[in-house]
């Protein structure tokens, strides 16, 4: 059986200083280092099938420009015209660290906390865009109606770890230094990472589709290996995403079994 799958990254808005390393955002060249097919038999790819990654170029999916707007109506469009027909729907960004991570959930706009920047404590994406925007400078919240938070469907940690153990079959050999480590992340975050993970869960919700959806934030390193070790933990990511969502739907874990876990992550 194929399985299809979209991914998509987006600029970043007016980035902190941790950011600022290189002018250029890497997540759109390593979206264009994915390849169209990631076959069964792919060290990375442990769920054993062949998974058709689409042309997200071709819908301007594969570099959404660091504007709210864009990042709203580009979520839309996304789901528009690919929802409920992937099996999967794998969202980039830049992150600064020098792992990879997959992120549990994303919270709405009039979301506020201590534990991440000082303007989160005002709200979530107050941080301007590069059109000198905020969230909130787009009209009403059109998700009011949705939780303030919304996690994805895919048990993180399950997926974390086998994506690691795929990157370690795929780098034996080599030092350990070449491989990058995939961690789970609590959160997208309050910048447009977070708003876009946000948007696209709130559409599955609305719709009352399952929220298969990942957001992973790419290490910060920008030189071709960076980049090329970062598609490898991209496609381990993918592989073990989709090996569990088939898992998932022959019935192996319960929904107990899913809230149980999606519990845990939260404490």
């Amino acid at each position: 059986m194929l399985y299809r799958l979209i991914s998509t990254s987006q600029a970043n808005l007016k980035a902190p200083a941790e950011y600022n390393n290189r002018t250029s955002n890497p997540t759109s060249l390593v979206v264009g280092l994915l390849p169209s097919k990631i076959e069964s038999f792919n060290a990375l790819n442990a769920s054993d099938v062949t998974i058709n990654i689409l042309d997200s170029a071709a819908d301007g999916f594969a570099e959404i420009p660091g504007i709210y707007n864009e990042l709203r109506s580009r979520a839309k469009k996304l789901h528009d015209q690919y929802g409920g027909k992937v099996d999967l729907i794998v969202h980039l960004g830049r992150g600064p660290w020098d792992h990879a991570t997959v992120e549990r959930r994303a919270f709405r706009q009039d979301m506020t906390c201590g534990w991440a920047t000082k303007e989160a404590e005002k709200g979530y994406y107050v941080n301007l865009d590069n059109d000198d925007k905020s969230a909130h400078d787009l009209g009403p919240n059109p998700w009011m109606d949705v939780p303030m938070g919304l996690n994805t469907a895919l048990d993180v940690d399950a997926v974390v770890s086998v994506a690691n153990a795929s990157l370690s079959k795929h780098g034996a050999g080599r030092s350990s230094s070449k491989v990058v480590q995939v961690l789970p992340h609590f959160e997208a975050g309050n910048l447009g990472c977070g708003f876009m993970y946000y948007e696209s869960l709130a559409h599955c919700y609305a719709n009352g589709r399952k929220r298969d959806v990942l957001f992973c934030h790419i290490p910060r390193g920008v030189e071709d290996e960076d980049l090329q070790r970062a598609r490898d933990a991209i496609v381990s990511v993918i592989g073990s995403g989709i090996k569990w969502l088939i898992e998932r739907d022959e019935g192996k874990y319960s929904e107990q079994d899913i809230s149980a876990r999606l519990k845990a992550s939260e404490s």
